[in-house]
């Protein structure tokens, strides 16, 4: 490689080179109040991700939390949150006015009262906008007369059809994912291109292979590497 880095390393050096310098610059920061006011107003995830794993005071947690409301874009640092406050004050209110649904299920979970845990599952499946928290929450439910309402409610079957179908689709593609790959092994051992099936054994870089299994070169019927 020499002199002659590619743009993409020169890039990669330089924003990790730019990571270290503001690690080193939020190591600097001693009070909670100041490490949550970087987590509202970094814009960038390395940053205020690394500033919120040095807040342990609750108090700042919580209301950091709530000043969070309107960045939804910053999830992980909700989620991050509600993972780390042992108030039920605290987690109750996360459950019931967070913005970000899934993280409503987490703070749920941690309640100590179920009952409330319940009703805030009823509200994420009844009125959240994402299929899959709707369908999550709905699992969550024990109260036979809250999941009966659900099952009754068109909107809430909707998506969970398109929830199953998602699944579905997501089964198929790692199943022929799985197939493929198989298939690409099996040509390997017969000596044939993984892609398109033709034989290697007399093309000029064939021979490579039993030396080093991990060299590579273009099959010369699909132009893909073997």
């Amino acid at each position: 490689m020499g002199l002659f880095k590619p743009a993409w390393m020169d890039e990669r050096l330089a924003y990790q080179s730019a990571i270290n310098k503001m690690k080193r610059a939020v190591d600097k920061v001693q009070s909670q109040a100041a490490l949550a006011d970087i987590v509202l107003k970094a814009p960038h995830y390395d940053a205020y991700m690394y500033a919120l794993g040095k807040i342990t005071d609750q108090t700042v947690l919580a209301e950091l939390l709530r000043n969070l409301a309107s960045q939804t874009k910053k999830f992980r640092a909700h989620e991050q949150i509600v993972k780390a406050l042992t108030d039920q004050q605290a987690l109750l209110e996360a459950a019931q006015n967070c913005p970000v649904d899934y993280v409503r299920i987490i703070a749920a979970d941690r309640l100590e009262d179920r009952a409330l845990a319940q009703s805030v599952y009823y509200d994420v499946a009844n009125t959240s906008s994402l299929d899959n928290e709707r369908v999550d929450a709905y699992e969550k439910l024990e109260d036979l007369a809250l999941r009966q309402s659900l099952e009754e409610n068109a909107a809430f079957q909707e998506a969970k059809t398109r929830r199953e179908q998602e699944l579905q689709r997501a089964r198929d593609r790692n199943r022929r994912e799985s197939e493929e790959r198989a298939r690409a092994q099996k040509r390997r051992e017969e000596g044939r291109c993984p892609h398109c099936g033709v034989y290697l054994r007399g093309h000029p870089d064939y021979a490579m292979l039993k030396d080093n299994p991990s060299y590579r070169f273009t099959c010369g019927n699909c132009g893909r590497a073997v």
